[in-house]
């Protein structure tokens, strides 16, 4: 799973979206593999449907992740190079 913050809001991307079971129909997208939840609020993250989404992401998971221990957070932007803005008149 990954989380994308874009100033449209949050979207929580489960990598093999495809293979999970989607009962309430919250996964949207149409590739091959990821599909994505749009987070609307953060009380999202506590609805029943998507719960149980997740725990199915770390179930299937090829590298489960720790139960305790220390865990790090990676930040990346994917806007390093910006076109220059245009000044309108």
């Amino acid at each position: 799973m990954s989380l994308a913050a874009q100033a449209s809001g949050l979207t929580l991307f489960f990598l093999q979206g495809v293979q999970l079971p989607d009962p309430d129909r919250l996964l949207q997208g149409a590739g091959n593999k990821v599909r994505s939840v749009k987070l609307m609020a953060a009380a999202d993250l506590y609805s029943p449907a998507l719960r149980a989404l997740m725990k199915a992401a770390c179930k299937q998971a090829k590298s489960p992740l720790m139960k305790g221990g220390r865990h790090r957070l990676i930040i990346k932007s994917v806007s390093a190079n910006q076109r220059r803005r245009r000044v309108s008149s």
